[in-house]
């Protein structure tokens, strides 16, 4: 069987019968080589699982509704989205071997940015309900709903490792990185500096957390060692915002998109020397890089046949194939973990 977002930034179904065909086709492919997307090739907003090495896709959520942004369970089983289908964005979380599809987050007010526990337990979602940017939790077996921020600030951009959810909060008058202990309740503070500070991401391993800084005038990257508390800054030599970032799973180097030499570009930099090198290269704009979970492929947006194509480069040949290949609009790439 296949086992198988409205992003909220901070202020500062598909039938039973067709995901039993689908999971035929693909179930034991390689792991490596499933990837969603969302797309609006069939005239609104989908969600679509392909299957790059046999070339096959399946549309997942067939809903006339906006379906955004997958983010897959870490153990594979679950897949969550955002979706108008009820009139305001709410989180959903599609069940990849029955099919079944669950509203999580359940509110009136704007809800997105869905992030996973490490044991597939949990959601973590970012919610408007209570008059400004909370961080929510729930428990997918029981539905439990848990506001985990608590705080009349707004918190958003939340990231997940073990029993520590990053997430970004102005609750100090400005963009913050704050480490919460899901456990104690506890919110650090981890950045403490008057710039913005946005975007954590999670290493594979759960040692550092990377995000982005403008502390010093100029865009840089930050990785803090979540084992000895120590930060680093390695300069982003494009000397241009950072939009985003994926980690290869040797925890070493990082995937990012940033503004170079007149269009958006990707770029790879190790962040143990911070040598650093433009991967795409291409005069089109290519966006949002999302790593294989072998370290081998990556996935990102691109406009060089004119209109948001997903893409797959091998990244030790620099090989790229469109695995997409419509004149919609398709984007927001996640590997199967």
């Amino acid at each position: 069987m296949l086992k198988t977002s409205l992003l909220i930034v901070p202020i500062i179904g598909g039938t039973c019968i067709v995901l039993a065909f689908f999971s035929l086709r693909l179930g034991y492919a390689l792991h490596t080589n499933r990837l969603a997307f969302t797309t609006e090739r069939d005239g609104n907003y989908e969600i679509y699982v392909a299957d790059t090495a046999r070339d096959l896709m399946k549309n997942i959520t067939r809903n006339p509704a906006a379906d955004l942004g997958p983010v897959w369970s870490p153990d594979g089983t679950r897949l969550a989205f955002s979706s108008r289908r009820e009139g305001a964005s709410e989180v959903y979380v599609m069940d990849m071997g029955s099919g079944a599809l669950t509203n999580i987050s359940r509110s009136l007010g704007e809800d997105g940015g869905p992030a996973w526990s490490s044991d597939s337990r949990y959601l973590a979602f970012v919610t408007f309900r209570e008059g400004n940017l909370e961080i929510f939790t729930a428990d997918v077996q029981t539905g439990t709903l848990t506001n985990l921020s608590r705080n009349p600030a707004n918190d958003s951009y939340p990231a997940w490792y073990g029993d520590w959810l990053a997430f970004v909060s102005d609750r100090d008058r400005n963009a913050e990185i704050y480490l919460l202990n899901v456990v104690t309740r506890e919110a650090v503070n981890i950045s403490q500096d008057i710039g913005s500070d946005l975007m954590p991401v999670w290493s594979d391993d759960g040692r550092y957390l990377a995000y982005i800084s403008d502390r010093n005038s100029l865009p840089e990257i930050v990785i803090f060692d979540h084992r000895n508390g120590l930060t680093r800054r390695l300069k982003n030599i494009a000397g241009q915002w950072v939009y985003a970032m994926s980690w290869l799973p040797n925890n070493q180097y990082l995937v990012f998109e940033t503004y170079a030499r007149g269009n958006r570009e990707i770029f790879m930099i190790d962040i143990i020397s911070g040598k650093i090198e433009n991967i795409s290269d291409e005069p089109a704009d290519d966006y949002t890089p999302s790593a294989s979970p072998d370290g081998r492929d990556l996935a990102f947006v691109s406009m060089r046949e004119s209109n948001w194509e997903v893409y797959v480069m091998d990244i030790p040949s620099r090989r790229i194939t469109n695995i997409s290949r419509s004149a919609s609009w398709d984007a927001a790439p996640a590997w199967w973990p």
